[in-house]
């Protein structure tokens, strides 16, 4: 209902969940679900088989056709090379998460309150922009490659505001 549309996601259970049935496992949200969610839940397998993580549950966000007004941060162009197209919608898409998307995953599945957020591009811009908003939202946030530069780099400047008054 906060987006006013349905969204899809995937989910990618780890090796032992149908064989631990009591265990929790973290969450990674991982945006652009149908192109980033594939790889991220192989090296999370990975990373949870050589002891560097625990099993994680990969839970993929597919973008679609939304990616640019979810993705961009408010204030700034949802494409960069169109001054008279519209703001982001970033805040909106975050509600989404907070409050359909992660409170159904946690009653769907065995999860830990452990949870992070991961994006790459301008996925990576809503992973910064979401740590500014909400740092406490998630326990990790992971920016591959993020769209730092877009609208004369003023998610860079929101970010450093934010680091000099969030010194913890």
């Amino acid at each position: 209902s906060v987006l006013g549309e349905e969204r899809a996601y995937t989910v990618r259970l780890p090796d032992s969940y149908a064989r631990a049935p009591t265990q929790r496992y973290p969450v990674l949200y991982v945006l652009d679900g149908s192109s980033q969610s594939v790889h991220v839940a192989a090296t999370a397998e990975l990373m949870a088989r050589i002891g560097a993580m625990p099993e994680a549950i990969v839970i993929g966000i597919p973008s679609g056709d939304a990616r640019n007004r979810d993705y961009t941060p408010p204030g700034m162009r949802q494409d960069a090379d169109d001054d008279g197209r519209a703001e982001g919608q970033a805040d909106r898409f975050l509600g989404f998460l907070q409050r359909e998307l992660m409170p159904q995953v946690q009653r769907e599945l065995r999860t830990t309150p452990r949870r992070a957020l991961v994006g790459n591009s301008r996925g990576g811009l809503f992973v910064v922009h979401a740590f500014t908003r909400q740092p406490s939202l998630f326990d990790a946030y992971v920016a591959h490659s993020p769209a730092l530069w877009r609208d004369d780099s003023t998610i860079v400047a929101r970010l450093d505001r934010f680091l000099r008054g969030h010194r913890d």
